[in-house]
């Protein structure tokens, strides 16, 4: 998927950890619990997960990755019609049926460092921020 779209799968100050993982498993098995190593600072990349991407988008959104972070969809690739779909995290259900997305496709799910004070709680996403004149200083934010 990254040589198909000519891009690194980690980048400088945005993700420094890559996680591979499939998105559903036999049909016997219960499903894997594939969002378990992603967190800010990764790149994880779904195998075989079209049919769960709304399940995983949601698991990731109720770890904090907020619904704007970038999904890089690569269709059928190394194929004569391989193509390339970008969204986000939010908006990957309508994507992949907009788009007619069914079968072999690799998710790219960015979730960019920057988030890392992200935290969750039961109100809902809160956001810590430490301002610039003192470390010690932290303000919370509910978003």
């Amino acid at each position: 998927a990254g040589a198909m779209l000519c891009q690194s799968l980690t980048e400088r100050n945005v993700t420094d950890t890559l996680v591979l993982t499939t998105g559903s498993g036999c049909a016997d098995d219960p499903l894997p619990d594939s969002t378990r190593h992603s967190g800010p600072g990764t790149t994880t990349a779904f195998y075989m997960a079209v049919r769960h991407a709304g399940r995983l988008a949601d698991d990731l959104m109720k770890k904090g990755l907020p619904t704007d972070s970038p999904v890089d969809i690569a269709c059928d690739i190394s194929k004569p019609d391989q193509r390339h779909i970008r969204t986000t995290i939010g908006a990957i259900g309508q994507t992949l049926d907009s788009n007619n997305v069914h079968g072999c496709a690799v998710l790219l799910v960015t979730w960019p460092k920057r988030y890392a004070d992200c935290q969750r709680s039961s109100t809902g996403v809160r956001m810590v921020t430490r301002t610039a004149a003192s470390q010690s200083s932290v303000r919370i934010v509910s978003v």
